[in-house]
């Protein structure tokens, strides 16, 4: 390979390489990190290259679109534009350009020097499955459509906290132990979990809403308005639904004005996935998309090629017709314990969301409490039920109280104590109290008496 100071073309200078708010654009990235993606290339292929960037890509890409800012849509677009004003064809674009396209994003997200945290856009990416017709589809059979079973506990133990502080996994936690898509998942409220009248202890989730596509914005959904989609639920889940309300109650008093000023009357107000810590504030489907890829890249450990041959499925429509496969992974696993739970294939119909294929029944049928109760009959055996808690159940929560804020995680754990704005940590030598099982314990003049012993 020859020496870098043998090249002869240079990067066109009038090209931009930052936004007008002073972010690195694509064109930066390119040239900040060119000897980087092209260090096993000869020096005539990188003066190709940088005549490829100067006349056939650049003039094309929007300066004041910063980096971050890429996705599979944006490069698609680009990709789009090259091949028609240079009248190339689909294979040229698929082995030439799309590689000069995605190795620099890749380049600048595999730097370490980088203060951003995000995933790459094209992590599991389809345009990551490249080849010959017959090597993809080599790819595609040894790509798996369901969690391996290690995975799938895994997963569920991990998302299974209610007092985690990052909304969005809840969110999760509702994808994987429902089936759900992004868009339902991200439309919830805690007032869609209903007790069924004439079962106690049985619930449902009420499908009635869903996430506008792109933003956290409500729709009515359900299928219909008057036969909402009515999910019966794994006791697990009705667990962790039943501690998440009561961790939030902690933090907020009913009734309750966001800073945005909307107004909140109770708890069956706020959405179930939520913006981080903001939990009046609904997240969007495809913040739930990205949390999940990060969720399988960083703590499934699943591998980048499975996923890219999952979104290569379904950006070509192969035996799937989901629209990512953070969604298809939680659904086709949820599918499989249907089937064999012993749900019937109408059942199953029903429950995913899909057109139940029966000349009598119809999708109101389902929402008769007898149903739904056969329904939640057969899920007690879902091997969630029998997947041990990691959250305590001797958490104690203490009610928010104008003059201090009190929590801890385990009965013998220090308390943290937020006096007037100001923390700080107070020993409590002990906790009597007239019902020692119980998880919420008011201890507020305790405290004050304590806090006066150490001021």
């Amino acid at each position: 390979m020859k020496s870098d100071d043998t090249r002869t073309e240079t990067f066109n200078t009038r090209y931009l390489k930052r936004t007008p708010n002073n972010r690195l654009n694509f064109i930066g990235v390119v040239e900040k990190y060119f000897n980087v993606f092209t260090k096993n290339c000869s020096s005539d292929t990188q003066d190709t290259y940088i005549r490829d960037y100067n006349e056939r890509i650049f003039p094309h890409i929007a300066p004041g679109i910063p980096i971050c800012d890429y996705n599979d849509a944006l490069i698609d677009s680009i990709l789009g534009v090259i091949k028609s004003k240079n009248a190339y064809d689909e294979s040229t674009i698929q082995s030439r350009y799309l590689h000069l396209i995605t190795d620099p994003i890749d380049a600048y997200y595999n730097d370490p020097s980088n203060s951003q945290k995000e995933l790459s856009p094209l992590w599991g990416s389809a345009k990551k499955i490249t080849g010959s017709d017959q090597e993809i589809a080599s790819v595609l059979l040894s790509t798996p459509k369901s969690f391996f079973l290690s995975d799938e506990k895994a997963a569920f133990e991990a998302l299974s906290d209610p007092y985690t502080y990052d909304g969005l996994r809840p969110g999760l936690m509702t994808s994987i132990s429902t089936g759900v898509r992004n868009n339902e998942s991200a439309g919830f409220n805690f007032g869609d979990l209903i007790e069924m009248s004439n079962y106690p202890g049985y619930y449902y989730l009420r499908v009635v809403r869903t996430s506008e596509y792109e933003s956290n914005r409500r729709k009515a959904g359900g299928k219909t308005s008057n036969a909402p989609r009515n999910l019966p639920l794994i006791k697990r889940y009705v667990d962790f639904l039943k501690a998440r309300m009561e961790f939030i109650l902690s933090k907020i008093n009913f009734p309750y004005t966001d800073i945005r000023g909307k107004r909140f009357e109770s708890i069956n107000d706020l959405p179930i996935a939520c913006r981080r810590d903001d939990f009046t504030n609904p997240c969007s489907a495809p913040e739930l998309t990205t949390a999940g890829r990060m969720f399988f890249k960083d703590e499934i450990n699943i591998r980048e090629q499975d996923m890219s041959g999952i979104a290569y499925m379904i950006e070509h429509n192969i035996e799937t017709a989901e629209k990512d496969p953070t969604t298809y992974l939680f659904r086709r696993n949820f599918a499989t314990h249907l089937h064999t739970l012993g749900f019937p294939i109408e059942w199953s119909q029903y429950y995913m969301g899909h057109l139940i294929e029966d000349d009598i029944l119809k999708r109101w049928d389902f929402n008769d409490e007898g149903c739904l109760y056969q329904m939640a009959k057969l899920l007690e055996n879902h091997p969630f039920n029998n997947i041990e808690s990691k959250s305590s159940s001797n958490r104690i929560i203490v009610k928010k109280h104008a003059f201090i804020t009190i929590e801890n995680r385990e009965l013998n754990d220090p308390i943290h104590i937020k006096i007037l704005g100001k923390n700080t940590n107070v020993k409590i030598t002990s906790i009597k109290s007239n019902h020692p099982t119980a998880t919420e314990i008011d201890v507020t003049q305790m405290i004050k008496e304590d806090v006066k012993k150490e001021k």
